[in-house]
Formats: C-alpha cells, structure tokens, sequence
C-alpha cells in the first residue's frame, strides 16, 4: 500500500499573480485566499469538489475562488468567494468547522467507518516507499496513516478506487522538521472525521477531489492546506 500513499499529493501554495485578477478571480491562489478567510475566523474547514476525468478539467487545484470581499460571517464570505460555481455550497457545523461541498461529487469513500487508528510519534519512509531513513514531518504522516487502515484499503480495492499520484501535482510532499506530529489514537470514526481530527494539530482545511469518468474508472486526491 505504500507505493499508493507515497504518491499522494500535499502541496502548500502561496498566492501567484495571474491574469485571471484582472476578472476579479485569481485561480492560483485559490487554496490560500481560502485558508486565509478560514484563518480569520479561527475555524478550520474541508473542500469537497470534483477534479473532472482523470483530474484533466481544471487548470487550478481548487475550484475558482473570487477575490475576498467580507460579508459578516465566514460562511457567507467564502459562499460569495465561491459563486462562480453554482453547485457549491459553504455549510458551517455547530462546532464553527466551515464545510465546502461541490454537489454531486460521490464522497462514499469519506463515510468508510475505520476501527482504530494509532498515530505514532514519528513515521519514516524511504524514497522507494518502504520505511526507512527518510524521516517526514506534517499532515502527510497523519494522512498516510489512514488512508493505510485496512478498512480503508479494502474500500479502495472493492471499488477500484486509485489515488492520483504527485506528477500533477506542484509542491513538496514534507513539512520542516520541527513542525508538529499528530499524535494519539482514535476508534470507530469515518475516515472524514480522522481527517478532522489531523486539522487539530494542523489548522487550516483538508481538500477531497474525486475524478470519475464515464466508463467508471475513478480516481481521488487528498491535500491537507
């Protein structure tokens, strides 16, 4: 399983100027005008979207975002962000995690219910995607250790499911040395609900991109930013 997990994006991205800003939407900087709202508010968040056919139909890693304009809440903000794609929707659960949901999108690998997972204090992984002497820091570690569980496994397998691999994807798999590790250990939670749990240590929002095709091949994407 390794050999999947190792190729899983997490990119961290800074705004880069583009022309779309002359429109009143700047794509590239998409993932941080969206942290940077989430931030303001002191709440983290998901983005749930489809990536199109073998994550071909989008030219940016998120879906469009306009420029901010605040509107009181941090939902009405990002929902007036987001309008240029009318089947999302900006929902806000009681505990303030805001939840970015492109409807339509089949999230079923999300509901998988994992019986335990134990975040260790440290995780190594050599380049050939055995364990080894490169030692990693950040979300990915914690990522990698779900999306290894065997019921997530099994969901993947049963229902041909790949991970999309990082050839698409710009950024830099590991986070600096000292940067926090997710530690602890949970019991019977969906697999979206352990991805909340890593925004505990990590604040910011984790992203879910699948991309199904009309002959039933099917990929997905997760990034944590």
């Amino acid at each position: 399983m390794f050999r999947y997990l190792a190729a899983l994006s997490l990119v961290f991205v800074l705004p880069i100027p583009c022309l779309s800003q002359q429109l009143g939407l700047n794509f590239n900087s998409s993932p941080q005008l969206i942290r940077d709202v989430l931030k303001d508010a002191q709440v983290s968040g998901s983005v749930v979207f489809s990536g199109g056919c073998k994550f071909q139909d989008r030219s940016g890693p998120l879906p469009h975002v306009g420029m901010r304009r605040d509107f009181g809440s941090v939902r009405e903000t990002l929902q007036h962000m987001l309008a240029v794609n009318s089947k999302i929707r900006v929902m806000q659960d009681s505990d303030g995690t805001v939840r970015i949901a492109e409807a339509d999108v089949p999230t079923d690998i999300l509901s998988v219910k994992i019986h335990h997972i134990s975040f260790s204090a440290s995780t190594s992984l050599s380049s050939d995607g055995s364990l080894g002497a490169l030692h990693m820091h950040g979300p990915f570690v914690a990522l990698m250790t779900i999306l290894a569980t065997p019921e997530v496994t099994a969901f993947q397998e049963a229902h041909h499911i790949d991970f999309d691999d990082t050839s698409r994807v710009p950024g830099n798999l590991f986070s600096p040395a000292n940067s926090p590790e997710v530690s602890g250990e949970l019991n019977d939670v969906t697999l979206s609900q352990a991805l909340d749990y890593v925004l505990k240590t990590f604040p910011g929002y984790w992203v879910y991109e699948d991309a199904t095709c009309e002959d039933g091949s099917r990929a997905v994407r997760f990034r944590f930013y």
